[in-house]
């Protein structure tokens, strides 16, 4: 992404756009420019989608991507084609639900996110076990209805965390790994634990048919509470290539994953002193 005192060359699709599509690109100062060879694994749709989704893991932002116009460089005229973009991130209002500071992007901000889009690439690239969650987590982020994005983002999380199909507390089982992975510190850990117990049951509220059972006025809010979980979960992966590799196995090596993280002074069922 590059900031750009120069609009692009857009003479030939000048004239397919609206008037308000002119304006705004008119006034666009940064511009996401990159390079795609045909038959890459990774489409122009899904990298531009991959930089939003990197963007969203470090703040909630409210960047968008509405066109994309693709250049040929090595046709001899030049020519460009372009896309509306649709699917756009739906941005839950921070100010109605959590209190979030310094939402404005710095240069460190922008690090982070570089890093989390190689990570998330990389994976995406590998079309393997976790390649589900960064789909759902970006199908939820597009989707403008809160019982969509809320299943969607729990089915990202379910796609990072779970390691066993048997009977029991689903919920007890994820909110287990959860706090294992993002703390290592008993107290922290049964905070964690309680957070995601919590979250997590507005969305089998959700699931269930029982969406009612959630106030209107706190929808948005269950939404950003569980986005801050997700987000948070994603960060702790992202960063460590090695959690990265275990989380792509099978069952059974991230189970001995998370027992091991866990540590042995208590059950592996329950991290929570105070369940």
């Amino acid at each position: 992404m590059k900031r750009s005192d120069q609009m692009l060359a857009l003479s030939s699709e000048w004239m397919y756009l609206t008037k308000p599509e002119q304006d705004r690109i008119s006034i666009t100062d940064y511009w996401l420019a990159f390079s795609y060879i045909e038959g890459d694994i990774l489409s122009p749709k899904e990298i531009m989608n991959l930089v939003l989704l990197s963007l969203w893991l470090v703040k909630p932002t409210e960047s968008q991507v509405t066109h994309r116009f693709e250049i040929e460089q090595n046709n001899s005229t030049g020519r460009k084609t372009s896309v509306r973009v649709l699917d756009q991130f739906a941005r839950v209002p921070r100010e109605r639900t959590l209190a979030m500071d310094h939402l404005e992007f710095e240069d460190a901000d922008l690090q982070s996110a570089s890093a989390f889009y190689a990570s998330l690439s990389a994976l995406c690239r590998a079309r393997g076990r976790l390649n589900n969650a960064v789909v759902m987590t970006g199908n939820g982020c597009w989707t403008h209805y809160w019982q969509a994005r809320f299943i969607c983002h729990a089915a990202a999380a379910e796609a990072i965390l779970t390691y066993d199909t048997k009977s029991g507390s689903i919920t007890r089982r994820l909110a287990t790994a959860y706090a294992c992975l993002i703390e290592s510190e008993d107290s922290k850990r049964d905070a964690a634990f309680r957070e995601f117990s919590t979250a997590y049951s507005s969305r089998s509220d959700v699931m269930h048919g029982r969406s009612d059972n959630i106030a209107t006025d706190d929808r948005l809010l269950k939404v950003a509470q569980f986005e801050d979980i997700l987000r948070r979960l994603w960060q702790t992966v992202l960063s460590c290539a090695e959690l990265m590799a275990v989380l792509e196995s099978d069952d059974k090596k991230r189970k001995a994953h998370f027992q091991r993280i866990q540590g042995s002074n208590k059950d592996p069922k329950d991290p929570s002193r105070k369940p």
